[in-house]
């Protein structure tokens, strides 16, 4: 009986696996990054919301049915806002901190109803460089060496094979602690453009 029933799910394994196939769509992203910080440090002072832009190139992995596996790889533009600091000679000033991260995500995509996805997973952010600026200066510092990690969750709503609108939220959980102590809270919303879809569409 015990041999039955691993044959049994031998069969059915291999059966779903056979499903699961390997995608060959690339898509482009790109859209809206609104930005703010996500620590206790800021307590007590005003922040402000930092907008960005980012963009970048992704490929489904894997996909089975309802559902596919995703990578990505963007330039993202994150930071905040601390808004009317005092400063002796100046008076009140803003400074905006901009971080310019590498995003590297990965996460599952699944159909909802229809048109609508859902999407949810992580990503691993390394920070590329950052900017400070006031109402007086900007000054561009590199080589931060900074790591982020940060769970994704998200919509994608598909008005064809080709051409989607996505709303993103991401949450800093975790960072290495060189320069800054922030985790970045990131509300992203864009378009997205399925390449494969695109060149077979314009071919046709």
């Amino acid at each position: 009986m015990r041999l039955i029933f691993i044959l049994f799910f031998l069969i059915f394994s291999l059966k779903a696996f056979s499903q699961i196939q390997t995608k060959n769509e690339i898509y482009v992203k790109s859209g809206l990054s609104i930005a703010n910080y996500a620590t206790e440090v800021a307590q007590g002072m005003f922040i402000g919301e930092k907008y960005g832009f980012h963009g970048g190139i992704g490929r489904k992995l894997l996909s089975y049915k309802s559902f596919s596996i995703n990578g990505e790889l963007l330039f993202n533009q994150k930071g905040w806002k601390y808004e009317d600091i005092p400063v002796p000679q100046y008076g009140n000033l803003d400074f905006i901190f901009t971080l310019n991260y590498l995003d590297l995500a990965l996460f599952l995509d699944y159909q909802l109803i229809n048109k609508l996805y859902i999407e949810g997973g992580g990503q691993l952010s390394y920070m590329l460089n950052y900017d400070i600026n006031d109402s007086n200066q900007s000054i561009t510092y590199s080589n931060p060496n900074e790591l982020e990690f940060s769970p994704i969750i998200g919509l994608r709503f598909e008005w064809n094979k080709y051409f989607s609108n996505y709303f993103r939220f991401t949450y800093g959980t975790w960072s290495q602690q060189g320069l800054f102590v922030d985790k970045n809270m990131v509300i992203m919303v864009g378009a997205y453009v399925s390449l494969n879809e695109l060149v077979t569409k314009l071919w046709d």
